[in-house]
């Protein structure tokens, strides 16, 4: 739309007559009536303001690429050089650090529940009451002097028939044998053979993305059954390290045998005494 110019001029003082008047109204709504873009008339103006609408609606589309390039924003640059000069990036958040982490992992072996936690986790926060219910207990921050428990659910495995073993007395045969003395005797009567070795710190190495220590064992043969476990005389740091490095026996042979880290343990930064079970 060009420049509105007034055929009459009104001044202060003087009588304003109505022709003169309707002269300048006329030319208000004339040029309103014949509104114009780049040099063609789009006609009045409601059609100026729809033409102004769908020109809008046709740069700025949902899913069109090149948008960007065509708005404009107040310092006439376009939304992709702000985009591309990093002007419209707001400043960077807040970094937090995941401490206080830790998982659970049933032993392949064993079939105990073990927790693998951080230092700076209570691992006595967690227990298993009686119903067999992993419980985690939250102090008060405040005090410190009462606590909420949390139960996460129970982590013994489904309870079938039970039968006969509900009572101690086993009579499939009417020979009233107490199955728990039977089983103990039985026990009792396997004859192992036990020896103590040492999982040496610094024998431990790493090829192929694992990580393995060879222990040497002179009473071992390839097809001998043993298991291995902690020596008694292991110390809390000990223990916490055999714990930590989640071990497993991969390869046995003549005088030997490897024990394995597995994936997420912890190489042990400490000697630990071990004591092998050798069966029949």
């Amino acid at each position: 739309m060009g420049e509105i110019t007034l055929p009459f001029q009104l001044k202060e003082g003087t009588t304003a007559y109505a022709a003169k008047v309707m002269a300048n109204f006329n030319a208000l709504i004339g040029k309103l009536n014949q509104l114009s873009v780049n040099g063609e008339i789009v006609g009045d103006l409601e059609d100026f303001l729809s033409l102004l609408s769908a020109s809008i609606e046709q740069l700025v589309q949902a899913g069109r690429a090149g948008n960007a390039n065509e708005i404009r924003v107040a310092d006439g640059s376009s939304l992709q050089e702000k985009l591309d000069s990093g002007d419209l990036k707001g400043t960077s958040g807040e970094v937090s650090v995941q401490d206080r982490m830790c998982y659970f992992y049933v032993d392949e072996v064993t079939g105990h529940l073990h927790l693998v936690a951080r230092d700076d986790v209570d691992a006595d926060a967690y227990h298993i009451n009686d119903q067999g219910h992993l419980i985690y207990t939250i102090p008060d921050p405040d005090n410190g002097l009462t606590a909420t428990d949390y139960d996460l659910g129970q982590v013994r495995g489904p309870k079938g028939d039970s039968g006969d073993m509900s009572r101690t007395v086993y009579d499939t045969q009417n020979r009233q044998t107490d199955i728990f003395s039977y089983v103990d005797e039985a026990v009792s009567g396997i004859k192992t053979r036990e020896y103590t070795c040492l999982l040496a710190a610094a024998s431990w190495v790493t090829e192929n993305s694992q990580t393995y220590c060879r222990i040497e064992l002179s009473n071992l043969n390839a097809s001998s059954k043993f298991d291995v476990g902690l020596s008694p005389s292991a110390t809390e740091e000990q223990e916490a390290a055999f714990e930590k490095a989640l071990l497993k026996v991969s390869e046995q042979g003549a005088g030997y045998f490897i024990l394995l880290q597995r994936s997420n343990g912890v190489t042990p930064s400490v000697d630990i005494p071990l004591i092998v079970r050798i069966y029949p």
